[in-house]
């Protein structure tokens, strides 16, 4: 019974610590204008106040006692809060160098004891939104702000310095794909054939346009029916959920120049493929295509349909 009683006292207690408000100060800003600074503040209070699901107090009722108190522990005390966040925003300018923006954020108790200490440059205020959100998420988790970067919060800074993309603008993604499909259909015993070459990625947050050229090469076994030549492509993939690695669709179309036949030949597809890492330039992706040939590939005029696994690397 006892052991019951102080579990209800426990949750009880938790709920109550939960429930307490949390204080989100800039106690700091140097060469920052006082609007810039509240501004940021109140970003980064609406993103910790999501992460760690507490009530925010308002960023001008929080100044106004940091101000008073000139002590952060203080303020917090007198405004209920059982914890808060101190922002420190430092900008720099130097002559030859572009202008940063140093921005410090430390969760702390209300008794300052120091939860969750992260530091940050930016390229300006522009980062907040960003900024914050990746501050917010690392106090929440007890991890760096390294560690909560996404596709969709990296900051115009990193941008600058690692060429990692932001989402406002398609990303161009480079690389290589090899396969291995088998040709069948019209009565016909198709040799394998595999494939190489490279491709150009378009991609936007939803979807990516695929632009790519290779060989088609046929494997060597008697009796069978070979064909290869020069191939094209280019296709559009829907991703089908907003994951770092995730499923896509897509479809499109090859065209091609081949040994027999036709000569020119074209065959739409429709694919199903996995994508990794979307918040990297360096990702692996795989595609199960199927493709129907619209002219001959022989001198029997058949068309056939061809199953093929592709492997590609973006860098």
């Amino acid at each position: 019974m006892r052991s019951i009683q102080l579990a209800v006292v426990a949750v009880l207690t938790a709920g109550a610590a939960q429930a307490e408000p949390l204080a989100v100060f800039v106690r700091d800003a140097v060469d920052v204008t006082p609007k810039q600074a509240e501004a940021f503040g109140s970003v980064c209070a609406g993103w910790y106040g999501k992460a760690l699901g507490r009530e925010v107090i308002p960023m001008g009722k929080a100044q106004a006692a940091l101000a008073e108190s000139n002590d952060a522990v203080a303020a917090a005390k007198a405004l209920g809060a059982n914890e808060f966040v101190t922002l420190d925003l430092v900008h720099l300018v130097g002559e030859g160098h572009p202008a940063r923006l140093i921005v410090t954020a430390s969760r702390s108790s209300v008794t300052g004891a120091v939860l969750n200490h992260e530091e940050m440059t930016l390229a300006s205020v522009a980062d907040a939104p960003a900024a914050c959100s990746r501050l917010a998420e690392a106090a929440a988790r007890g991890v760096s702000t390294e560690e909560t970067r996404t596709r969709h919060n990296v900051t115009a800074a990193e941008e600058q310095v690692s060429g990692t993309p932001t989402r406002l603008h398609a990303t161009k993604l480079g690389g290589v794909k090899a396969g291995f499909g088998k040709p069948f259909g019209g009565g016909n015993d198709y040799a394998a054939q595999g494939t190489v070459g490279a491709s150009l990625l378009l991609e936007r947050e939803a979807y990516f346009l695929e632009v790519g050229a290779g060989i088609l090469v046929p494997a060597k076994t008697d009796g069978s029916t070979g064909y290869g030549g020069v191939t094209g492509e280019i296709g559009g993939n829907y991703y089908l959920s907003e994951a770092n690695s995730t499923m896509f669709v897509g479809g499109g179309i090859m065209t091609r120049i081949v040994s027999g036949g036709s000569i020119l030949n074209l065959a739409p597809y429709v694919q199903l493929g996995f994508m990794t890492s979307r918040d990297s330039s360096t990702r692996l992706f795989g595609e199960l295509r199927l493709a129907q040939n619209l002219l001959s590939v022989d001198d029997t005029g058949t068309l056939p349909t061809e199953v093929t696994v592709n492997i590609g690397l973006t860098f």
